[in-house]
């Protein structure tokens, strides 16, 4: 018995409801106009008023999908709470940052509520693609040319310089490649593969390497995901290594590219193999260092929520990895509390791998994007893992309903 995702979604003509409008906004507020920080906060409660109200008419329902995250969300945010009480004294953000958490998990609370159809997930997408292209069209107004290819990037100010953005342009472009394996669309697809390019193009253009490492992982898991027998396995492997060699041979000849990321994987391959490299890439590395010492030293409860920063010997800043961030900030009980909302997503992604391929694909990507940097209390975290229980959720859904009626 195989559910048919793809007829459950209507692409032809979708409604826009009150919904929708606040979803969109708040999407481009999010992503597209985080370096206006007021105007995201506007929006993002005005989406979560509205699904509020919407709970409250029970236009929305409670499930065990919905319960079971927000248990898991209460849990960790009372233990980043009580971390605060063995907090440094010099800790004065401990209570700010879980309300950074608290802020991100009430909206994706709403998001998984809102997603009760699997035409609404592909709003939620519909939403992330406009953003994406927000972003694009900002890039190519606001940075002047001269500023690219410097060999530096733009300052953590600018809406350009954050990592998150890099991320954001990425996940978009494996949602449009997504669509295009499971629905292979023709009309709009010569306009999906150039909004691909460009969104590639900026991220590397910004310099970012977890941009192009999460969007590779991703587009991999997809690949061989799709491949329905050892040949066509072996033929992706072989198209993937071909794909990376040339992406990497151009990226090292054209000279703006080069200057904008390429000598950054340069420098990360030097660090890998025990070689000089630079700077950005050395300090990441001994951060994650320090942090496996810092949860040595305290490996239970760890030094308290954004204690790190407060005790890092090279820098005031945090450890540039969620992993070894969570290792110092909570010990090994905040480590296992965060994480153990993968396993019950793992097991539903690789269960239901054969009906629906996104959500073990952005599971992975998840996981992969906390290599990259500190992402706890990050809106685009708690949004993709929103997406991810959606959909799981609704194949469970589909899947027992079909059963009944079989």
């Amino acid at each position: 018995m195989m559910i048919k995702v793809r007829n459950s979604i209507n692409y032809k003509s979708q409604k826009i409801n009150m919904y929708d409008i606040s979803l969109f906004l708040m999407l481009i507020a999010c992503f597209a106009l985080d370096d206006f920080q007021y105007v995201g906060i506007i929006f993002q409660s005005i989406f979560v008023v509205l699904m509020e109200m919407a709970l409250l008419m029970k236009a929305r329902h409670l499930d065990k999908w919905l319960v079971s995250y927000a248990v898991w969300l209460c849990v960790f945010i009372f233990f980043s709470l009580l971390s605060s009480t063995w907090a440094s004294s010099l800790n004065k953000t401990a209570i700010s940052s879980t309300l950074s958490v608290i802020q991100v998990g009430i909206i994706s609370i709403c998001l998984i509520a809102y997603m009760n159809k699997f035409s609404s997930v592909e709003k939620l997408i519909q939403g992330y693609i406009l953003a994406a292209y927000i972003i694009l069209i900002r890039f190519f107004v606001e940075v002047p040319i001269s500023s690219l290819g410097n060999q530096s990037r733009f300052g953590n100010d600018s809406l350009f310089g954050k990592n998150e953005t890099a991320v954001v342009l990425a996940i978009t472009a494996l949602f449009i490649v997504w669509h295009l394996m499971e629905y292979r669309s023709t009309k709009w697809k010569p306009f999906q593969l150039i909004s691909v390019f460009l969104f590639l193009l900026v991220t590397m253009l910004m310099g970012t390497k977890g941009g192009l490492y999460v969007f590779f992982i991703g587009l991999v898991v997809l690949l061989v995901g799709k491949a329905s027998n050892p040949y066509k396995l072996l033929a992706t492997i072989v198209g993937i290594l071909l794909s990376v060699i040339v992406l990497y041979s151009g990226i090292m000849k054209i000279r703006i590219l080069y200057d904008s990321i390429g000598y950054r994987i340069e420098a990360m391959f030097y660090g890998l193999i025990g070689q000089s490299t630079d700077a950005s890439t050395s300090m990441r590395m001994k951060f994650a260092n320090y942090a496996i010492q810092v949860f040595k030293d305290h490996p239970i409860f760890g030094v308290g929520q954004d204690g790190f920063r407060y005790i890092n010997c090279y820098e005031f800043t945090y450890s540039h990895n969620n992993y070894t961030e969570i290792l110092a900030n909570l010990g090994i009980m905040g480590f296992v509390i965060y994480y153990a909302r993968y396993i019950k997503l793992i097991s539903n992604s690789l269960r239901y791998h054969k009906i629906i391929l996104l959500p073990l694909v952005l599971v992975i990507v998840l996981l992969c994007i906390d290599f990259t940097g500190v992402t706890y209390s990050l809106e685009n975290e708690y949004f993709v893992m929103a997406i991810i229980i959606a959909l799981l959720r609704l194949v469970e859904q589909n899947k027992s309903s079909t059963t009944e009626v079989d």
